[in-house]
């Protein structure tokens, strides 16, 4: 978490303010839901410590989909289309074991290095 605020989120809210002409102190706030890691003593602690500019605000729970459109309207879509893909890769593996004679079939869980 401490990366994607120290590479991505706290670049971006300088780059902005800089390309606004707004002055380094300038508040940001930063928009999260209440995962655990979000709303932890340490992480919010360390934010004020290293990142006072930026303001947490936290989406309260269920809201969801008012306040974060793209967790509905785009990583959904993505999610259940990775669901879909990955059920249809185990269905083809378990009828092509069946097509070929294998009593018992396997099915293989593990995850292939990138």
């Amino acid at each position: 978490m401490k990366s994607l605020v120290n590479n991505i989120i706290a670049p971006y809210f300088d780059t902005e303010k800089d390309m606004l002409g707004l002055p380094p102190s300038q508040e940001a706030i930063w928009q999260i839901d209440v995962w655990s890691v979000h709303h932890s003593q340490q992480f919010r602690m360390w934010m004020k410590e290293f990142h006072p500019t930026i303001v947490l605000q936290f989406v309260p729970g269920g809201c969801t989909g008012i306040l974060q459109p793209c967790d509905v309207g785009i990583q959904r879509v993505f999610k259940h289309l990775l669901k879909r893909s990955y059920h249809a890769d185990i269905v083809m593996m378990m009828t092509t074991q069946m097509e070929c004679g294998v009593e018992n079939l396997v099915f293989d869980k593990r995850c292939g290095f990138l």
